[in-house]
């Protein structure tokens, strides 16, 4: 009791209470009794039934992902069990849909976690196992200014270098800074491996970053995207959009130097991007499946659009080198303008030994 007219009382609903209004009723030392009549209301608790996306990784930043359940209010936050998962923001869609926008830490413990919806009366609703930490990737490069490159947040460093004009090129970008490609023989690189440390697995793996180019699609010019050894060079993959019909295409050459023209391409009419317009792009490939069976995809903000060339098989590849390198925005040193000259900025460089 806090005064004559103020009493504060500790409440606890049961799972099963019957949902609705309430009395609420005083009773008096003397037995004298009073009742607010329907001035307590008993809400159902809200339930996870699934999440979009079930699954990132290590060192992941701003990962939007869709909540779905039932009997959520505005002002409900989502959080995960564990650590090393942050939510920075949850907004309220419907009272059967919520987004979050989550970064997962270089730390975080692989495997499931709970995904837990809190609404702002205290009702917790939890999908047990539905969403995944995977492991990082194992070169990762913010990009932010030439010490990103050299030494990276994961993988190693040495032999990596920085060529841009003006020196250093590196602008305001999706998250933080990029590095800026606009001209001929440009790039950043970083080895294969240094011997101990490998920074790509030529025989699967996935690639990720953020571009910006400064062109459009249908540009008709041939523009280097990134390129794992330089291009042309024996156990080489090379990502880029391609001239005349502006094709999307990965190039290999294999161990033994066979070229595979556009062995995985996306017709020009199937996807696009503006210049200035801001693009996940994500690759992988296994070049140890079976025959028959698809070895390389390419997404573009998380979709896979409808391919030209499909590639499958396995391809036999060269060991990862420190005389090879790969490289940003660029199929090697050499590139000229209209003829592999990446003209874009590129962000969040990641590198994984896995395909995803």
């Amino acid at each position: 009791v806090n005064s004559a007219t103020q009493i504060t009382a500790n409440v606890t609903v049961a799972i099963g209470a019957t949902t609705g209004s309430r009395n609420i009723t005083i009773t008096n030392s003397d037995s004298q009794q009073g009742v607010c009549s329907s001035c307590f209301t008993v809400n159902a608790a809200p339930s996870v039934s699934s999440i979009a996306a079930t699954s990132s990784y290590q060192t992941a930043t701003n990962v939007s992902t869709t909540v779905n359940g039932s009997n959520f209010v505005n002002g409900a936050v989502v959080s995960f069990s564990g650590t090393g998962i942050t939510v920075t923001t949850t907004t309220f869609v419907n009272a059967s849909q919520l987004i979050a926008s989550v970064n997962i830490s270089t730390s975080a413990a692989t495997g499931t976690r709970d995904v837990v919806v809190t609404n702002s009366d205290g009702g917790v609703g939890t999908g047990t196992n539905i969403f995944t930490v995977n492991n990082g990737p194992i070169l990762y490069t913010t990009l932010d200014n030439l010490a990103s490159v050299t030494s990276p947040a994961r993988g190693t460093g040495t032999g990596a270098s920085v060529t841009t004009a003006p020196a250093n090129d590196f602008l305001a970008a999706k998250i933080g800074s990029g590095i800026r490609v606009d001209a001929g023989s440009e790039y950043a690189r970083l080895q294969e491996t240094d011997g101990t440390t490998k920074n790509v697995n030529l025989s699967k793996g996935t690639v990720e970053f953020w571009l910006q180019p400064t062109y459009a699609h249908t540009d008709g010019s041939r523009h280097a995207l990134f390129s794992l050894g330089t291009w042309a060079s024996a156990g080489s993959i090379t990502v880029m959009k391609d001239s005349g019909v502006n094709p999307l295409i990965v190039s290999v050459w294999n161990s033994s130097s066979t070229f595979l023209s556009q062995m995985t391409s996306v017709p020009s009419t199937n996807y696009s991007w503006s210049a200035g317009q801001w693009k996940k792009i994500r690759f992988n490939w296994d070049f140890t499946v079976a025959p028959g069976v698809r070895n390389s995809r390419i997404y573009i903000d998380d979709v896979e659009p409808t391919m030209g060339n499909m590639s499958s098989g396995t391809i036999p590849m060269t060991a990862e080198s420190a005389s090879q390198y790969i490289y940003i925005n660029a199929r090697g040193t050499a590139d000229t303008p209209g003829n592999g000259t990446g003209n874009a900025i590129i962000d969040e460089f990641r590198v994984f030994d896995y395909p995803w």
